[in-house]
């Protein structure tokens, strides 16, 4: 039995312990540009303007994921969507900045920072949200094969320092401030080389925040990527 445990040691260790490189796959992922479109479907709850619905999207982000020494990498990216109708209309613009280690089997993990803005006009204009964003987040990358690479990321972000306004045909009965609130990111994506520079990617995800009432999204994008590694 303690034979056993001493042959495990040295595999567990392997596992545990990064390797000294992003593999090919993951870092043809995350030093690229990317433009999508797809879908959000928004579940917004304030008891003086419900509403919610289907809204289409647009993202587009630069990424660069650079060898710094032994198992680090250095990780940037910029990032904006926009999803909107007649009724509700959000943007979101943010920077990040982290570091990637390297994992075994060519995975990386890569924690950051970030920071942006988010703006978001519901029912028809009648209530207007805008504030700054900072906060954490981290993202795993994991090969599945040379060419596809599928992803898990979490965000946390707190918003402060924003305006909420509301609005009656493009007047301004009352303004203030939102104060401090949370919002939450989860998502899954694929990113798959398709020909030569070219990559093909899939996202799903969740986003939750709030100001004076609690939004709920979800949505899919589906796009298409250069690669410059």
């Amino acid at each position: 039995m303690r034979a056993r445990v001493l042959y495990m040691v040295p595999a567990l260790w392997c596992l545990a312990t990064p390797s000294l490189a992003a593999g090919s796959a993951v870092a043809a992922a995350e030093t690229n540009v990317t433009l999508g479109a797809g879908f959000a479907q928004s579940s917004y709850s304030e008891h003086l303007t419900p509403d919610s619905g289907f809204t289409p999207a647009l993202t587009a982000s630069a990424a660069l994921l650079l060898p710094a020494s032994g198992n680090f990498d250095y990780y940037a990216a910029l990032s904006t969507s926009f999803s909107g109708n007649s009724q509700s209309v959000v943007n979101f613009a943010a920077a990040r900045l982290g570091g990637g280690l390297a994992l075994a089997g060519g995975a990386e993990i890569i924690p950051y920072i970030t920071a942006g803005y988010q703006g978001w006009n519901i029912s028809g204009g009648a209530s207007a949200y805008s504030s700054p964003l900072a906060g954490a987040g981290t993202k795993l990358d994991v090969p599945l094969t040379s060419r596809f690479v599928v992803s898990f990321g979490a965000e946390f972000l707190l918003l402060a320092g924003g305006s909420l306004a509301t609005k009656l045909q493009g007047v301004t009965l009352a303004s203030g401030s939102p104060g401090v609130n949370p919002e939450e990111h989860v998502e899954l994506g694929l990113d798959g080389a398709a020909y030569g520079p070219m990559h093909i990617f899939a996202q799903a995800w969740v986003t939750h925040f709030y100001a004076a009432g609690a939004d709920t999204q979800t949505g899919v994008n589906l796009g298409i990527g250069y690669s410059f590694y």
